[in-house]
């Protein structure tokens, strides 16, 4: 957002980790203090208007109140927890209203696997996303008209893209052998990963839809 390279740095002999902009020096935003409970910093985004920042905290082994999904404003430094506990790959929708996120839920078979929600800015309004798929959900991606989402499911081993509206309808195949996708601000390319080939571009028209989506 307006130019700036946002990351999560971790100091692991301090156990200290913070939210910086790339630069010369890199400037803090945010650090998480333990004195509040804050621990692991696990995903940050910036909202569109580049004076929110939204970002998930946990904990390994240790409970904390302040766990959870949490909006900054940048300009008066205050700090809103708005969202669950286990929440992350955070993504702002193109207008600033809705956040989306993925959080873990654990199956009937005693298997972990990702779920994504869309919630408001405010933290309300939250709503599970009904992708139809049984694998590990997760980065989700807004187009930029902000009815559709893509996202990467693991099943079986294997991870693929898909896309799909925000009321679960509409879910297209978009590649098999790829995660992570990002959609691009002009909507016309998804990006995605794939194993050791690095980062490849797909049109999201050249999807196909799936039958038996709930």
């Amino acid at each position: 957002t307006n130019g700036r390279l946002t990351i999560i740095r971790v100091e692991p002999q301090s156990e200290r980790s913070g939210i910086y902009t790339l630069g010369r020096p890199p400037q803090l935003l945010f650090e998480c203090a333990q004195t509040r409970g804050c621990y692991w910093l696990e995903s940050v985004d910036w909202a569109p208007d580049g004076r929110r920042l939204a970002f998930s905290v946990t904990t390994l082994n240790m409970p904390s109140g302040y766990n959870g999904v949490h909006v900054i404003n940048t300009v008066t430094g205050k700090d809103r927890r708005i969202g669950p506990r286990d929440g992350f790959d955070l993504d702002w929708s193109p207008d600033g209203s809705q956040l989306a996120y993925v959080e873990w839920a654990i199956s009937g078979f005693g298997r972990p696997h990702g779920l994504i929600y869309v919630m408001r800015a405010d933290g309300s309004g939250r709503s599970l996303l009904r992708t139809g798929t049984a694998g590990r959900d997760s980065s989700p991606s807004w187009s930029p008209a902000g009815n559709r989402i893509a996202y990467s499911t693991r099943e079986n081993g294997r991870s693929s893209v898909y896309v799909i509206g925000l009321d679960g309808s509409h879910r297209r195949l978009l590649v098999t052998q790829a995660r992570a996708p990002a959609w691009s601000p002009s909507g016309a390319r998804i990006a995605y990963r794939t194993g050791c080939s690095g980062v490849r571009l797909v049109t999201p028209h050249h999807s196909r839809p799936v039958s038996g989506v709930r």
